[in-house]
């Protein structure tokens, strides 16, 4: 049901001529799906990480295991800041690929999302990051 009425909204929003994509952002909780590091896809963790915008300029979510926060700032079209906050230090089976992941989210300075996408990436074209909204675990 919630999925739905985000579904709604971004229609809505296209259907106006409206290309807000900091609303589109905030929307959801996004799930990794993918994460290129040098031209290299990176093996997922058991538990893939969670990401989530707020509208009061603050990022959080999940690494897999760790829990993370920060904040992000948005600019140009298409441009992001991600300033990291802190995490909890627990150790994990998947402790590389968490250390891995919270060191690209301060790289990223651009992002691109849909309904049904989003995209991180740096500006070299080093680092891609790509996310697919979280499923209600209710559905």
């Amino acid at each position: 049901m919630k999925r739905m009425k985000w579904m709604w909204a971004a229609l809505a929003l296209a259907a106006a001529g409206c290309t807000d994509n900091g609303a589109l952002l905030k929307s959801q909780e996004w799930q990794l799906k993918t994460m290129v590091i040098n031209g290299e896809v990176v093996k997922n963790p058991t538990e893939l990480p969670v990401l989530q915008f707020s509208d009061s300029a603050r990022i959080a979510g999940s690494a897999g295991c760790n829990r993370f926060f920060g904040k992000y700032v948005l600019d140009k079209k298409d441009g992001i800041t991600i300033t990291p906050g802190g995490s909890t230090m627990m150790y994990c089976p998947d402790q590389q690929f968490e250390d891995s992941y919270l060191k690209a989210l301060p790289e990223v300075s651009h992002y691109q999302v849909s309904a049904d996408e989003l995209t991180l990436k740096d500006g070299e074209g080093n680092l891609s990051i790509t996310y697919v909204p979280l499923k209600d675990s209710a559905e």
